[in-house]
């Protein structure tokens, strides 16, 4: 189980981060930091191998769908944890794979839809603890 480490909390409040609009989303929690952590420790811990997951899009159609949900509700947690620059290229996958653009296009976004993962992950990496 991944989670932000309990002895990183104070560092990861006062670190500047790139990834994450950090004060932007603690004020939609109400500046309320536990809560913002745990959030945060959810993410990491049922997000963990989301980057392969993003990278491998299925050709069946069942498969397809359920990739189209799994990336729809990454969107969602990443706009809730304001981390933007995931958020703006998962809002572009998402629309994507809805509107069934050919395999290319998907593919060329979800490469962008793994960097940007990547380099959230590689971001919080210093607060977390398995």
């Amino acid at each position: 189980m991944f989670q932000i480490d309990p002895n990183q909390v104070d560092k990861f409040f006062v670190q500047s981060l790139i990834t994450i609009d950090r004060d932007t989303a603690l004020e939609r929690m109400g500046n309320m930091k536990e809560l913002y952590i745990q959030v945060m420790s959810e993410f990491v811990n049922i997000y963990a191998t989301a980057a392969e997951l993003l990278g491998s899009i299925p050709e069946e159609p069942f498969a397809l769908k359920e990739h189209n949900r799994f990336v729809h509700t990454l969107k969602g947690v990443s706009g809730t944890i304001m981390a933007e620059p995931l958020h703006r290229v998962l809002i572009e996958y998402d629309a994507a794979l809805k509107a069934r653009e050919p395999r290319e296009v998907l593919v060329a976004i979800a490469d962008q839809a793994v960097e940007a993962f990547s380099a959230l992950m590689d971001e919080l990496s210093p607060y977390i603890k398995s």
